[in-house]
């Protein structure tokens, strides 16, 4: 027998898998007003992420990573802005 912690559990997977298709679904639609579509889609499904979380944490059902600290943050912000400088920089993404 499913227990409620099952239950949410299995919820809150699904809801993450939906959050992953609909990310890949928008940056693979050709049209425009479809990728915002897609985009809204996905953001309304962070919300609900989100909110089952909140319950989760609230139940005892569900341990969230703890914050990282700010020196990590920073590390990890630096380095994907020097990513993005990089590729923005690339002959590929000249031609798109």
């Amino acid at each position: 027998m499913l227990t409620d912690r099952d239950m949410f559990l299995d919820v809150l997977c699904g809801v993450k898998h939906e959050i992953t298709d609909l990310t890949k679904a928008a940056m693979e639609a050709s049209d425009d007003q479809i990728r915002q579509s897609f985009m809204q889609y996905r953001d309304k499904a962070e919300q609900v992420q989100l909110e089952l979380v909140a319950i989760g944490t609230s139940k005892g059902w569900y341990v969230p990573a703890p914050p990282a600290d700010q020196n990590s943050v920073n590390e990890i912000r630096s380095h994907y802005e020097n990513v993005l400088r990089e590729v923005e920089g690339s002959p590929v993404l000249t031609h798109v």
